[in-house]
Formats: C-alpha cells, sequence, structure tokens
C-alpha cells in the first residue's frame, strides 16, 4: 500500500494525492483534533481557562483540519521555498477568514475576533495570527506531517476496513447535530 507517494522521509514534506479520500480525511481528523487541543492549550496557558465552546460537539476543530490538508493536496516535494511561504501564510488565513464568514452568516455565530488587533479584516483574520499559522505550517509539513504518515500507514489496515467509514459517520452526526441545534436556535419564538 502505497500511503504517501512523495513521502520522503522524516524531516521532509510530505504531500496527499487528490484520489486517497480515506488518507484525505485520516489526515482532515488528525489536524482536526491537533487543532482543538492547540486552541485550549493556547486558552489555558494565555487565558487561564480552557477555550469556551466549539462550532461541533466532538474535540475537533474543522478549519485546523481542512488547512492542513488543503496544503497537503497544493504542495509537493519539489514545491520550492518561496511557494511553501506563500500557501503557509494564504492557505490557513483564508481558511480561517471564509470559516468566519461562513459561521457569521450562516450560523450567526462567532467564535472569536481579532477586533483589537493591528492589521485585521473584519475581526476575521489578523497579521499576528496569520504569522502564526505560517510557522505552524512549517511545523506541520516537515515534523507532523512525517509523523502523521508513519500512524497512517500504521493504522491503514484497520482504518481501510471500517474505521474511515466510522470516523465519517461520526464526523458528520456531530455536523448534522449542530445544523439542527442551530436551525433551532434561529427559529423565531412561538407566541
Amino acid at each position: 500500500m502505497e500511503v504517501l507517494s512523495g513521502y520522503l522521509g522524516y524531516g521532509a514534506p510530505a504531500y496527499l494525492p487528490l484520489d486517497d479520500w480515506p488518507g484525505i480525511l485520516f489526515y482532515f481528523l488528525l489536524y482536526a483534533c491537533m487543532g482543538w487541543m492547540l486552541e485550549h492549550g493556547y486558552h489555558r496557558a494565555v487565558e487561564g481557562r480552557f477555550a469556551g465552546e466549539g462550532f461541533l460537539t466532538g474535540p475537533w476543530k474543522p478549519m485546523y483540519g481542512f488547512a492542513p490538508v488543503l496544503l497537503l493536496l497544493l504542495s509537493g516535494p519539489d514545491t520550492p521555498l518561496w511557494v511553501m511561504v506563500l500557501l503557509a501564510f494564504t492557505v490557513p488565513t483564508a481558511v480561517e477568514y471564509i470559516s468566519g464568514l461562513m459561521l457569521r452568516h450562516v450560523f450567526h455565530k462567532q467564535y472569536w475576533s481579532y477586533e483589537g488587533c493591528s492589521f485585521q479584516l473584519d475581526g476575521l483574520v489578523c497579521l499576528r495570527f496569520s504569522l502564526y499559522w505560517t510557522l505552524l505550517v512549517f511545523v506541520m509539513v516537515y515534523v507532523l506531517q512525517p509523523a502523521a504518515a508513519w500512524l497512517y500507514r500504521l493504522a491503514g489496515p484497520l482504518w481501510e476496513n471500517g474505521g474511515w467509514q466510522l470516523a465519517l459517520t461520526v464526523l458528520l452526526m456531530d455536523v448534522g447535530w449542530t445544523v439542527f441545534k442551530s436551525a433551532r436556535a434561529l427559529r423565531p419564538a412561538a407566541k
């Protein structure tokens, strides 16, 4: 089983083929869970408390799953450094901005605000955090992704024989529950 064509070993960037749907889901869920842990750890360290409620019920933050998967789909082992820097800055920033707009306009929620930060756009993105995301992308691509690829190979037989379908079902149930709760909350109160 070839897990990641182009995987060059520890410390080298790895990329994800577009036709590997189980792999895409694996990395999406892995990085979404890691994002949940990162966000809770950041809030605990900076504010002395864990982060508040999230969009989904489970321990995952979808935008932390989307950005790495997009980066893995858009890059490869031959991607020049200047292109990686550009992708590392723009992809997470765009995902954060689009996620914030969607949450604000579709679900009438705003989970974060950069309104007090310099160089911010609509309170949804700011230069300081975009630079943080850029650094985190390099950690993800060059340190975490090789380890994640190893983990994917290790979990491969279990993941391919029902694991990914179960994980997708749980994720879709969580999304369905969130949409159901949001729709109920947006309904006008009966008189």
